[in-house]
């Protein structure tokens, strides 16, 4: 069948792997750990950069499909796996960035993940995956490896036809790329770090759910929608401007992230109501010592030692996993959950009975109190979790004297 003109000069569909980097370092963005940042066409791919090294990510997509409609599998031979490779060892042993010597080459790898990354499927028959995962659980040793894939060069066949020819003269390649593998001097400790992740497809539904279970959001369409757009115009500008695309965990969630999620997110924050966690010397604690005093009942001590435990997971999670709050909030939340015990504290104290209700009185006070997270009310046990952690990181206390006697912090 004649292809029409307009066919021809439509977009290429390798451009479909452009789109695929895209949203796969979106959602690797979204699953950032404090302190990693992630780059885009820096020495890869992807690249993302933590305490304990790089992780090299090399992507690729194909549209081809098989009887099924599932992608096709990633092949023994296939032309994108060992030119991937291929390129690691060439990055490994690049003097232009400081490698030309054996001990640097050999530091770089055992400080760097090299992963493949595609939606292509595994048929059981990749023999390098195969004996990659032999070699790593210990079943077979480096020259045995090495042998079997030695097995897969095989001569040039003689061949007819554009299509058969693209396919053979790739094979060819493939020979080559594999040739220089088994001579790289590297080649054990380079295997240790290579891990290959199949069928990685559906990458907008992925971040979709993302947003909607990690971090709570109900509208997550159109909070999927507002961050991919942000990120995609931010990438744009940092590129005509001649600038690396990389962002920081902070950088991240300070300028795509938290300005979607204010607009999107629920009225309240999700919470999560840990386990509780037992502490046998709880009434060594600070503030259980400040409770004790005020003679609080065990029960209710065990009670608010839980509520604690609450506030922190939660505070924890909210900003290093879900990206919701920075730093700075959290703090503010502290100052403004202690300017409300100092209102309370003054106020009672003021009052000429015994101390031991003013006491009373001044935490009772608290423990009634709403407190406001980026202007989001708390429940009642993450806002009586956070009084109580307070009393017992020694920032404010019951008792008129109460600085003296424990200790301020």
């Amino acid at each position: 069948m004649a292809i029409k003109f307009q066919d021809k000069t439509a977009a290429d569909k390798k451009e479909i792997g452009f789109h695929y980097q895209h949203y796969y370092a979106l959602l690797q963005l979204l699953k950032l750990d404090p302190n990693e940042s992630l780059s885009v066409e820096e020495k890869d791919d992807i690249v993302i950069t933590t305490s304990q090294g790089l992780r090299l990510l090399q992507l690729k997509h194909t549209l081809q499909v098989k009887k099924d409609g599932s992608s096709k599998n990633l092949t023994t031979k296939d032309y994108s796996l060992w030119h991937t490779i291929d390129n690691w060892i060439k990055l490994i042993t690049d003097e232009n960035d400081g490698r030309a010597e054996t001990l640097d080459q050999i530091k770089f790898i055992n400080t760097t993940k090299f992963s493949l990354v595609t939606n292509k499927s595994n048929g059981d028959d990749n023999e390098f995956l195969v004996n990659l995962e032999k070699i790593v659980n210990g079943e077979i040793d480096i020259e045995v490896f090495k042998n079997n894939i030695r097995k897969l060069i095989k001569p040039k066949k003689v061949v007819k036809g554009k299509k058969a020819k693209e396919e053979s003269d790739d094979d060819t390649i493939s020979n080559k790329y594999i040739n220089d593998f088994l001579e790289f001097e590297h080649i054990e400790s380079l295997i240790k770090n290579i891990d290959v992740t199949l069928n990685e497809d559906n990458l907008i539904n992925k971040i979709k759910e993302y947003l909607k279970v990690n971090l709570a959001v109900d509208n997550f369409e159109d909070a999927y929608f507002e961050i991919e757009g942000r990120l995609r115009t931010l990438n744009y500008l940092s590129i005509k401007d001649n600038k690396k695309i990389i962002y920081s965990k902070i950088d991240f969630s300070k300028n795509i992230l938290a300005p979607v999620l204010e607009k999107v997110r629920n009225s309240k924050f999700y919470i999560t109501k840990e386990v509780y966690v037992e502490n046998p010397k709880i009434e060594d604690t600070n503030f259980a010592k400040q409770l004790l005093d005020l003679k609080v009942r065990p029960e209710d001590i065990i009670d608010v030692y839980y509520y604690m435990q609450i506030c922190l997971s939660n505070l924890k999670k909210w900003e290093e996993r879900d990206n919701i709050i920075q730093p700075e909030d959290r703090e503010k939340y502290f100052k403004n959950a202690i300017r409300r015990w100092k209102h309370y504290h003054d106020v009672r104290h003021r009052q000429p009975y015994a101390d031991e209700n003013n006491s009373l009185d001044c935490y009772s006070d608290c423990m009634l109190e709403t407190l406001k997270l980026c202007s989001v009310e708390m429940d009642e046990d993450v806002s009586n979790g956070t009084f109580i952690y307070l009393s017992d990181d020694l920032k404010i206390g019951w008792l008129k004297n109460w600085e003296s006697k424990y200790g301020k912090k």
